[in-house]
């Protein structure tokens, strides 16, 4: 099962990494204490549960859309990257038993912040993916 978790996180990192027109600002960036926080690309983050201050410095940066891969009620998080302007999808993924509907809904979700040139954050709980790691 750890395969297939590494293998679906992996993957949706690939495709985050084909997104281009969007760029993040670097120097809005203060996300201190965000855990297992990367920067992959010019036009994509991905880290473990951000706080409300990490959505608002992730924001003040330029990420206009997150991607919380978290199952459960989280329409705190819905509600506060909202508020902040941010574009904000749930994929409710079962990570002992990740699904080709998952990485479909997280390819499409992608598909669009690419034609619309946004920057993406894409989070679980902890992102566990090792830095410079491509799958």
């Amino acid at each position: 099962m750890k395969y297939m978790y590494v293998l679906f996180l992996g993957a949706c990192l690939a495709v985050m990494a084909l997104n281009a027109p969007a760029k993040l600002n670097q120097n809005e960036l203060n996300v201190i204490g965000l855990k297992n926080f990367q920067i992959n690309s010019e036009t994509m983050v991905s880290a473990g549960l951000p706080d409300n201050t990490h959505l608002e410095a992730l924001a003040k940066s330029g990420v206009n859309r997150v991607v919380d891969l978290i199952p459960g009620d989280r329409q705190a998080e819905q509600q506060i990257a909202e508020s902040l302007g941010m574009q904000y999808h749930n994929i409710s993924v079962d990570w002992h038993n990740p699904t080709l509907a998952d990485f479909e809904r997280y390819t499409e979700i992608m598909n669009e912040a690419k034609d619309n040139g946004e920057v993406v954050l894409t989070h679980c709980k902890l992102n566990p993916m090792t830095p410079g790691v491509i799958l």
